[in-house]
């Protein structure tokens, strides 16, 4: 069980840097498309479309920015490791933590090994996420302070395809900007 939710979290993770990697470079492609119309475009017939690319790019950069200040899983996990250890404390004793914190340990280092996976199963639980979702919203907005790993990856989904959408937009724009006049 415990290797199964393992494997979960990482697929999470996976997931996770997948969307985030893309979030980055598309407001870089977007910028270095609108300035190289801006730049040689020899007969922009409407610069109205151009500035209109222009705000465009400031949102999408806007955006990804956002969008990428998703707690990353380490955040994640530290903020679950505090109230997960306080629960260990309250559950095997202070003695136990005392006798840790003296040795130089954590707590789970001296728990027996059937204590130790019921406590990792549910570490892996809380960082995972307590519920398990058969769909994803399509737009979720920016969380800094994301729970767990599902709310974190529904984040940086619902982002990248928010610079997706908004990249496209700005190509449009700037093809616009040649083809109407």
């Amino acid at each position: 069980m415990y290797e199964g939710l393992c494997s979960e979290r990482n697929r999470l993770r996976d997931a996770r840097s997948s969307f985030s990697r893309q979030l980055g470079p598309l407001p870089v492609v977007a910028g270095i498309s609108t300035g190289t119309i801006a730049v040689f475009a020899r007969h922009v017939h409407t610069s109205w479309l151009l500035w209109v690319a222009l705000g465009l790019l400031a949102v999408l950069v806007v955006v990804s920015i956002l969008y990428s200040s998703v707690p990353a899983y380490r955040q994640i996990r530290a903020r679950k490791e505090t109230g997960w250890r306080e629960r260990l404390v309250s559950r095997h004793g202070a003695c136990l933590a005392a006798e840790a914190a003296e040795r130089g340990l954590q707590i789970e280092d001296l728990l027996a090994p059937a204590d130790w996976y019921r406590a990792m199963i549910e570490l892996e639980r809380e960082i995972y996420g307590r519920r398990a979702r058969e769909r994803s919203p399509l737009f979720v907005r920016p969380r800094r302070g994301a729970e767990n790993l599902q709310d974190a990856l529904d984040s940086e989904r619902a982002g990248l395809y928010a610079v997706q959408f908004l990249f496209g937009l700005v190509i449009v724009a700037l093809a616009l900007t040649e083809l109407i006049g």
